[in-house]
């Protein structure tokens, strides 16, 4: 699962976390779609992020994004874990799941906004390239579905 923007709060919500109402920070977060690039933001070390952006190992990875948010999250959900912060206010820019059976990420930036002056694409290791498993029993084929 991959979250955008809202997708990150709604998540973190759902996940019985809590959000910053409005951020107070000198860092413009509300740069907005027309600013390429508003702040960095420090990858977490091994993090799923790290791993889709390729970088692992032990210097921290910094990303330059876009942003175009007002809240963030605060008390982190259970289950997630932060796997990016805006390193000049500590605003949390990435969450992800922590259980290994699931590839659960999500980003407060857009990336969908800047794909054309990203770096290339992760390597074919990275979670979504994945051949994915088939369920041995549809839920809609279960007689209690339900």
């Amino acid at each position: 699962m991959l979250g955008i923007c809202y997708g990150l709060q709604i998540l973190n919500v759902y996940r019985k976390g809590s959000l910053v109402q409005h951020i107070e920070s000198p860092i413009n977060h509300e740069a907005g779609r027309k600013v390429a690039v508003a702040h960095t933001v420090a990858v977490a070390l091994n993090s799923k992020l790290a791993q889709v952006v390729g970088e692992t190992g032990a210097a921290l990875t910094q990303l330059s994004v876009n942003s175009s948010h007002h809240q963030s999250a605060d008390m982190v959900g259970e289950g997630l874990t932060v796997g990016a912060r805006c390193p000049e206010d500590g605003i949390v820019e990435a969450i992800e799941g922590t259980s290994p059976d699931h590839f659960v990420l999500a980003v407060q930036w857009h990336p969908e906004r800047s794909i054309d002056d990203d770096a290339a694409p992760a390597p074919s290791s990275a979670p979504w390239s994945r051949r994915p498993r088939r369920a041995t029993t549809s839920p809609w084929e279960s007689p209690n579905a339900f």
